[in-house]
């Protein structure tokens, strides 16, 4: 009910005790798709097996002398593939249209294909699948050594298998959203907090596809939707930090160029751990708007910093926020001082998802309109 909701918010805000944080964020994440620890462990028995049989083939593909091909290719359903994020924008000159053409490129659907590839498709199918698995393989060893260099933990055999399993599992679950890095970060603080495998898996599924969360619509890499976060997220920007919002606008600096990635690994590449986990404890209650307070909540403690910064200043902080010197208890004060309520974020988001759908050409880039 209301009253239990409000409690459990105001205690979450303090801050979950550690012994209790799993099962409270089971709890808050809960589990409407229903996953089941048979379907679990039948999907881990095919990721595994799908990995051994990728492995032996390239085993043999290497005694025999062969040359793999790494040119892109779109995958089937029901294999694994792995869709690669768009590279964040480095500098100011790169415009939003830029960055919506970067997705559309990016973004790994499955085409329609023409009679003459229907026709091919029997003889090239085992080449695209063994390409596509590979991809998603090396990606996973790519980024599971480089997520969280800093915790022990996260770099024993038990814990990064677990982690690989879990993760290529997704895959082979729900192969229309595949593996986008970023998604690394989310399971690891998953996995170090909830433990059990099946437990973590299914509140990572479950938290990556609920539509309560912003998760589906950023990793599915669709533009048109990502563009309207992004501009909700600019609207708050100016209303709450106007000053600041326009010295970011005078550089021409984007919240794609920085916000879109605190919010795809959800501040875990960017924040120390102890406070990560306790955003999570109010970010899995409240949603998104919890983490556009977040992000303007760091923007407002280092304000005066930034507004003497040009350009590169700004840039280099976004992308590397300070964490040996952060004042934790600064930063928590000045997340509460930004006040925005959920029916508020998803009013703004209504309003820009209807300006979208009634006035595309005029809503391409991400300036927000004028209502406060």
């Amino acid at each position: 009910d209301i009253k239990h909701m409000r409690k459990v918010h105001k205690l979450s805000a303090r801050g979950i005790p550690s012994q209790l944080r799993g099962k409270a964020w089971q709890a808050f994440i809960g589990n409407d798709l229903e996953i089941t620890r048979e379907l679990y462990e039948i999907h881990v028995v095919g990721a595994r097996n799908a990995r051994k049989e990728l492995r032996d083939e390239q085993r043999k593909d290497e005694s025999e002398g062969e040359e793999s091909d790494h040119t892109p290719r779109y995958s089937e359903p029901l294999v694994m593939f792995r869709c690669s994020m768009p590279s964040i924008p480095t500098s100011a000159s790169q415009s939003s249209s830029q960055f919506e053409s970067q997705f559309e490129t990016h973004h790994t659907t499955i085409p329609e294909p023409s009679p003459k590839q229907q026709s091919s498709r029997k003889t090239e199918a085992a080449p695209k699948h063994k390409q596509d698995k590979t991809q998603t393989m090396d990606l996973l060893d790519q980024d599971l050594p480089r997520t969280l260099p800093e915790i022990q933990l996260m770099h024993t055999n038990g814990f990064m298998e677990s982690l690989r399993d879990m993760l290529q599992t997704f895959v082979l679950y729900r192969p229309d959203i595949g593996y986008v890095q970023g998604m690394s970060y989310v399971a690891s603080v998953l996995l170090l907090i909830i433990h059990d495998e099946f437990d973590c898996f299914t509140s990572f599924a479950n938290l990556i596809i609920s539509k309560k969360k912003h998760f589906i619509d950023f990793y599915k890499l669709r533009p048109k939707v990502i563009s309207i976060h992004l501009r909700v997220f600019s609207h708050f920007f100016e209303d709450k930090l106007p000053l600041l919002f326009h010295r970011f606008r005078r550089f021409e600096i984007e919240p794609d160029m920085y916000y879109l990635e605190w919010c795809l690994t959800l501040y875990v590449k960017f924040l120390p751990l102890d406070v990560v986990t306790r955003l999570w404890d109010e970010y899995l209650i409240i949603g998104e708007t919890f983490c556009i307070r977040v992000a303007l909540g760091i923007l407002k403690l280092y304000a005066s910093q930034l507004c003497r910064m040009e350009m590169e200043g700004i840039l280099s902080f976004v992308k590397h926020l300070p964490q040996e010197d952060l004042d934790q208890a600064a930063l928590f004060e000045s997340i509460q001082s930004i006040k925005i309520t959920v029916s508020r974020c998803e009013h703004i988001m209504k309003n820009y998802a209807s300006t979208r759908r009634s006035h595309p050409a005029a809503s391409r880039d991400f300036t927000p309109c004028s209502q406060s």
